[in-house]
């Protein structure tokens, strides 16, 4: 998983539906936008995701290259905090 970093980051946040509302918000309000999302993020199951992945691959549809999209996650859920923290930098 790339370090949070601008320099390393490819996603155009700028182009994200929202950005320009999040990009407005005082300071005070982005200090904490982002806490319901860590709290999911941080109690995030995968079982549910698992079991869909299973289901799929046993009726024969290509799901693609599950493994990525599960470690990615995972990855995203054990820095959560950085992560948010991150994002946070983003709309400052």
């Amino acid at each position: 998983m790339p370090p949070f970093d601008r320099a390393t980051w490819h996603y155009q946040y700028d182009k994200h539906l929202f950005y320009p509302l999040l990009k407005r918000m005082s300071a005070s309000e982005k200090a904490s936008v982002f806490d319901t999302f860590q709290y999911f993020l941080e109690n995030l199951s995968l079982i549910s995701l698992d079991a869909s992945a299973a289901d799929l691959t046993h009726e024969g549809i290509e799901i693609g290259n599950y493994s990525v999209i599960r470690d990615h996650l995972l990855q995203t859920k054990a820095h959560a905090g950085e992560f948010c923290r991150f994002l946070t930098t983003l709309i400052a």
